[in-house]
């Protein structure tokens, strides 16, 4: 089969390459199939329609803040074909399962959870009915779900991403890698899109895997984009020792995020790491006030957070630590104690979102049995875009904390960031080099601060 996968354009984030659809890609090739990628937040294909003239399968891969876009594109690839079949995936899809019909009636199937074992089966011409993980439409508009398809459980069977069918030079972040899916923890807030059980490559693959990305695309930094890259312990520590047993001059960077209390217990690892090339990382904290931590389900406390404050700082890593407002529990008055937290931590940089739900999150049930909508809920994914970088507006609130004090909140905190460090610091610069459209955001959020 000739398969062609998409990737929609997304302004607002760093320019990675797209590792799920790349995931797909490389185990159809496996198997014999042909298969092309155009990740439309680099490119610009003016041959859009001779490719898709020239596949019997369209596959796309979007998140609900994209869904405006990759709607677009799904009814162009209809306009231009009508016999090509057009399979989505991704967060998106795994959220809203058949619900995407009625958004996109283009749409053929819907593979729901990972993707790469669906896609090859619809690819190997295997009956739908018969292929687990997916949801499908026959040609009188019936849909069918068939039963769930279990994770994989050895990701070392799966091939490298095909990184070979993306233009690498031109991310700002190539080094993107990821050495593990799924999280055991518990936030209210998180979907977890690939499962709550941790499964992970074995070192040895994850080496290898980096050993290809440095001879075949010149790659010296990684960005680790796994949800908990230090879940196993024992694993990172061998990573670290073959990386400085390779004598590899690189930087690694925790892109994903680590949690505070794996990196309080671990400081021998969290040493090793910076040995080895550890150079940033994000802190997902969300919250300094102990009843919002607790009620969001974090599992962490403070004091483990300020211990790993104290351990990045020891080892030179810097980090970055992320904010929200509106969790159960908030309320505005939190906002001169979270300052006094930053002051008094020293906290040079962080930031700032408002708590969005998703469904079959334990926060979206929280929005349905103690908040109230201010958009619809029924089709709460076209509002999503209201959590972008140019507009931003809280989509629920509660009595004891309306969407005008949330937005205070927000704003409070931005300003805040900005008089501390700078609002466009020196990551951001670099990156707004190379993607003109954010920095022009970035530079009016700035202006809107100041004056």
């Amino acid at each position: 089969m000739n398969v062609l996968l998409a990737y929609p354009d997304y302004q607002h984030r760093d320019k990675s390459p797209p590792l799920g659809l790349m995931y797909v890609a490389s185990v159809l090739e496996h198997h014999g199939h042909n298969v092309k990628i155009i990740d439309f937040s680099v490119d610009k294909p003016t041959a859009f329609s001779s490719s898709i003239n020239d596949s019997d399968i369209f596959g796309i891969s979007f998140t609900s803040q994209q869904f405006h876009e990759a709607y677009q594109l799904i009814n162009q690839v209809r306009r231009v074909s009508e016999k090509i079949k057009i399979i989505v995936g991704g967060p998106h899809a795994t959220i809203y399962e058949k619900e995407v019909f009625n958004e996109i009636p283009s749409v053929d199937y819907v593979a729901v959870g990972e993707g790469e074992y669906t896609a090859l089966d619809i690819a190997n011409g295997v009956h739908p009915e018969k292929v687990n993980g997916l949801i499908w439409k026959d040609e009188g508009g019936n849909i069918y779900v068939n039963p769930p398809r279990p994770i994989v459980k050895n990701l070392d069977e799966l091939p490298f991403p095909a990184r070979h069918l993306v233009p690498m030079k031109k991310y700002s972040c190539k080094g993107a890698i990821l050495t593990s899916r799924g999280c055991p923890f518990r936030c209210i807030f998180c979907l977890k899109k690939t499962g709550r059980t941790w499964r992970a490559h074995s070192s040895d693959y994850v080496i290898s895997e980096m050993n290809e990305m440095i001879e075949n695309f010149n790659i010296s930094e990684f960005h680790i984009c796994d949800d908990n890259f230090l879940a196993n312990p024992k694993r990172a520590n061998e990573i670290a020792d073959a990386i400085l047993m390779m004598n590899w001059k690189c930087n690694l960077n925790l892109w994903g995020g680590s949690r505070v209390d794996l990196i309080a217990k671990n400081e021998p690892l969290i040493a090793k790491l910076a040995q080895a090339g550890l150079r940033k990382t994000g802190l997902g904290i969300e919250s300094v006030i102990p009843e919002v931590l607790d009620a969001m389900r974090k599992d962490i406390t403070l004091e483990e957070v300020e211990k790993a404050i104290a351990i990045l700082r020891k080892y030179d890593i810097s980090f970055f630590i992320f904010l929200m407002v509106g969790l159960p529990n908030d309320k505005y008055e939190n906002v001169e104690i979270t300052k006094k937290w930053i002051v008094k931590n020293k906290i040079k940089e962080f930031g700032v979102s408002l708590a969005t739900p998703y469904p079959k999150t334990e926060l979206w049930e929280y929005v349905n049995n103690n908040g109230r909508w201010l958009v619809s809920s029924k089709d709460v994914q076209k509002d999503f875009s209201y959590h972008t970088v140019t507009k931003v507006y809280p989509m629920w609130d509660t009595p004891d904390f309306p969407a005008e004090q949330r937005m205070k909140t927000l704003v409070e905190l931005i300003r805040f960031s900005a008089i501390r460090t700078g609002y466009i610091s020196r990551d951001k610069l670099t990156i707004a080099i190379k993607q003109p459209r954010l920095m022009l955001e970035w530079l009016k959020k700035w202006l809107k601060l100041y004056f």
